[in-house]
């Protein structure tokens, strides 16, 4: 419990946090917010809305966002020099990457939430300002509160592939070539073998957290699980790496 505490108090005091977190409001809020005054103002027809209201519109900026929070929080302390205390005051070791995961995961889960659904609200007032509606669908609340699932995981992925390498650029390009490289990778293989592959990728996965009808991707608690596996296994790598190696 007291590595989880030292957790949280290193990403408040990081300036890195702040300069994320407005990152995440601006483009998320800002992005739901230009969709609905698009829509009010005609620019885009009733028929396009999206029945989000366009909470989930600034979703691909926010992976980037995520994805360079998640890094960060890990490869900070290696350029200061600071993961030598921790890891010395902490021998076992694997407490500060699950005390890191935890808090880093939690954070954007809790911070992707409350922006979603904050989104989906200004969104539906600047529509119901003008006499618009969104469209009728089931599962919205569920799905929105799957997209901040999805951003969590994300989280997870990119502390632990900080971890496996210790480099901010390292991080990033593992992270981002699992992202968007494999479903490239997956689209090149011979006709019929990428599609299959492609649903069980950690975007598609996360997509089928969102989806509110009919479509090819896996149910949402089946692309959980798919989450699930990729998140523990990266970061039972990255625990079996950092017990092995010194800091």
């Amino acid at each position: 419990m007291s590595t989880l505490t030292s957790e949280w108090t290193k990403l408040r005091s990081l300036r890195s946090t702040t300069w994320f977190l407005g990152a995440a409001v601006a483009g998320m809020i800002g992005s739901g917010l230009i969709e609905a005054i698009a829509a009010s103002a005609g620019e885009i027809t009733p028929a396009e809305v999206d029945p989000f209201g366009g909470a989930l519109a600034g979703l691909s900026f926010a992976e980037f966002v995520v994805g360079g929070f998640a890094v960060l929080a890990v490869t900070n302390e290696y350029a200061s020099r600071t993961i030598r205390g921790s890891l010395t005051a902490v021998p076992k070791r694997w407490p500060v990457l699950a005390g890191k995961a935890v808090a880093v995961g939690g954070s954007v889960f809790t911070a992707a939430l409350l922006l979603i659904f904050g989104s989906f609200l200004i969104s539906r007032a600047v529509l119901d300002s003008h006499g618009m509606s969104l469209p009728a669908a089931d599962g919205v609340p569920r799905a929105m509160a799957g997209a901040a699932v999805y951003l969590g995981f994300l989280a997870l992925l990119g502390t632990g592939f900080a971890w496996l390498v210790r480099s901010t650029a390292g991080g990033l390009a593992a992270l981002f070539g699992v992202l968007y490289g494999l479903p490239i990778v997956s689209l090149l293989l011979p006709h019929g073998m990428g599609a299959p592959i492609l649903r069980f990728l950690p975007q598609q996965a996360g997509a089928a957290l969102m989806q509110v009808g009919p479509s090819d991707l896996l149910a949402p608690w089946a692309g959980a699980a798919v989450l699930t596996g990729y998140a523990a296994v990266v970061l039972g790598l990255a625990a079996v790496v950092l017990r092995r190696r010194d800091a």
